[in-house]
């Protein structure tokens, strides 16, 4: 499999970093998740503004960073690996070597890099079993609505999911109300509104998150971003997570029961994707 490093191209097994590398000592960068479906680079300006934000929140010179040149790159990069219809993408941009914990450089590295997916790739989907988290606590801050490459704490409710059996984790913010889930946004269906947790719980600022929201706000449903408790929660009839790569909806939260059939407004959601 071959990547494309600060667009130039290579096999993956060629790739190298230096022990000064910035996102290897310091995480010190942003990464964005892009969905590739019938060659169709989905929700790549959503994806590029969230990134260019975060870049500038971190000071790192975004010169030539832009929506089209990333997007030539992917195509160039699929065409080069013969993937023609469904992968997942990776945009991992960091701050080029030099200095400690303060940088010397403004610069920046790219890399992208893609996995394959298969052909019947869905958009929708169940997710068995999911508990809440007892060990990660989201903070909100100017940088927690980004994808940082400094993600232990997901990694920390990861294993806990893990430990636990469970097929997901919902993670709460350290003021006790819902966030998000492991990866992914969360919604829930409550007396007709689409209810979904504000940015001030320290969730992801998710692009599907705001592509639905967008969408919803078109087709006169009534939506909310709201601070929700675990009994909110747990009174709502339906709650589904989603992400760029897609919604899925969860059966069995906290031992409870709920309903995983997808609304006629969702449906036409997904196809329209």
């Amino acid at each position: 499999m071959k990547i494309l490093f600060d667009r130039k191209l290579q096999e993956k097994d060629d790739f190298k970093l230096p022990l000064e590398d910035r996102a290897f000592r310091y995480g010190d960068g942003l990464f964005e998740t892009v969905l590739v479906k019938n060659s169709e680079v989905k929700l790549l300006d959503l994806h590029i503004d969230r990134l260019l934000k975060g870049l500038k929140f971190l000071q790192i010179n975004t010169s030539g960073l832009t929506e089209e040149s990333i997007r030539e790159d992917i195509h160039k990069l699929l065409d080069d690996n013969g993937i023609k219809n469904c992968a997942r993408v990776r945009l991992t941009v960091w701050r080029k070597e030099g200095g400690l914990y303060t940088p010397s450089e403004s610069g920046y590295h790219i890399l992208i890099s893609v996995h394959l997916l298969k052909n019947d790739y869905s958009l929708k989907g169940i997710i068995e079993n999911v508990g809440l988290s007892e060990k990660v606590k989201n903070h909100h801050f100017e940088l927690s609505g980004f994808k940082s490459l400094s993600s232990v704490h997901y990694v920390l409710a990861g294993l806990e999911k893990k430990n636990k059996e469970w097929d997901d984790i919902i993670i709460l913010s350290d003021e006790g109300y819902i966030s998000e889930g492991l990866h992914s946004n969360i919604f829930f269906l409550k007396n007709t509104f689409f209810l979904t947790p504000s940015l001030n719980t320290g969730c992801i600022e998710g692009v599907m998150r705001q592509k639905l929201l967008n969408y919803l706000s078109t087709q006169d449903v009534r939506t909310g971003e709201v601070l929700f408790t675990v009994q909110d929660m747990m009174e709502a009839e339906q709650i589904f997570i989603c992400n760029a790569m897609g919604i899925r909806f969860l059966k069995n939260v906290n031992n409870k029961e709920f309903n995983t059939s997808v609304p006629e407004v969702l449906d036409a959601f997904i196809k329209s994707y």
